[in-house]
């Protein structure tokens, strides 16, 4: 049996999202910058940094870390001597394990790059790393709706037992939703589990049939803010 690809059918109930602190930018965002809420500018495109772990996507950044990691980069923030040039920036965005923040300036972000190196280990078994966007992996967004309504736990096991050449380990929830039997699915993915899907004709066995799974965002992330990012 075949659980058929429906969205139409279902009006989703979406889980709650993680929730950014902000006293990163209410300290220090320039208020005569655009901030994550307003209009990118294209023009700054090569200003934004990227800060994950060494490990990604294996490793993820959590809520709990990035609040330390924001009250450590307010602190060197706050004791910095000041150059020629202030350090300013333009908005912050937490998705997929990932800090991204946008620098209105090269030189803020030579300095957060170099200050995150300097951080050492702020939690335990902690390997951080400051880069450009453009050095961050690749990674795309998928879907799949399932005539099931068991916890997102016990499906993953599921698809792992029955689809072990797409790396479903390493893949990142971004939004679950259920209506009644139904539950639509969206993931995360890097590039080898999207080609291994084209190779398996966008299908994955499941239980005793197949379901199929069909890529919605060939963009790293899901918000206004991310789909500049790459």
């Amino acid at each position: 049996m075949d659980h058929h690809d429906n969205p139409k059918s279902l009006k989703a109930k979406s889980e709650p999202k993680i929730a950014l602190k902000t006293a990163f930018l209410a300290k220090f965002t320039d208020p005569n910058q655009p901030t994550s809420s307003t209009p990118h500018d294209p023009s700054n495109q090569h200003q934004k940094v990227a800060i994950l772990d060494k490990r990604y996507p294996r490793v993820l950044l959590t809520d709990h870390q990035v609040s330390i990691l924001q009250d450590k980069l307010v602190e060197a923030l706050e004791t910095a001597p000041r150059g020629d040039e202030s350090y300013k920036f333009e908005g912050t965005e937490f998705s997929e394990g990932v800090l991204w923040i946008r620098c209105a300036n090269e030189t803020t972000k030579n300095w957060l790059k170099d200050t995150v190196t300097l951080l050492g280990n702020p939690w335990a078994d902690s390997q951080l790393s400051a880069v450009d966007h453009k050095n961050v992996p690749r990674r795309y967004t998928v879907r799949l709706i399932l005539q099931d309504s068991d916890d997102e736990a016990n499906v993953r096991a599921r698809l792992v037992r029955q689809n072990s050449e797409l790396n479903l380990p390493d893949w990142f929830l971004v939004e679950r939703s259920l209506q009644d039997e139904q539950q639509i699915l969206v993931y995360s993915v890097d590039e080898d589990t999207l080609r291994a899907l084209e190779r398996n004709s966008n299908k994955m066995y499941y239980k005793l049939g197949t379901v199929g799974i069909k890529v919605v965002d060939f963009d790293y992330g899901q918000s206004d803010f991310l789909k500049h990012v790459k």
